[in-house]
């Protein structure tokens, strides 16, 4: 490497001495870190709603002993007791099988017998 010549380095000192420093600047904040996610736990929930959808392998777990009903308005309270019996169980399983519509009519048709 060639050094300067003291004219050389005359004229860079002159050239330079009205040269100041950058004042300092702040660095921006940090991006915020993203936020975690649990792939693990969401996995594991998704498989809890998979599971429950299944009927449970040991099917005495749903016999509680405690039957759930529901009346319409228009069905008579009586009419309920019998279907409980079984005395109208083949009417009622015909009733499953009709169109929403049909069936109106004919549990109607059956409170009506009944």
């Amino acid at each position: 490497m060639r050094s300067m010549s003291d004219d050389d380095l005359r004229a860079f000192l002159e050239a330079m001495s009205d040269v100041r420093p950058l004042p300092p600047r702040e660095r921006p904040p940090p991006a915020p870190a993203p936020r975690p996610t649990a792939r693990f736990s969401r996995a594991d929930e998704q498989q809890v709603l998979r599971e429950s959808l299944l009927p449970p392998e040991d099917l005495a777990v749903l016999d509680t002993g405690e039957e759930l009903a529901f009346r319409r308005p228009w069905i008579r309270e009586d009419v309920l007791k019998r279907l409980r019996r079984s005395s109208a169980r083949r009417q009622a399983a015909e009733l499953v099988a009709c169109a929403s519509s049909m069936a109106r009519v004919a549990a109607r048709a059956l409170a009506a017998r009944c």
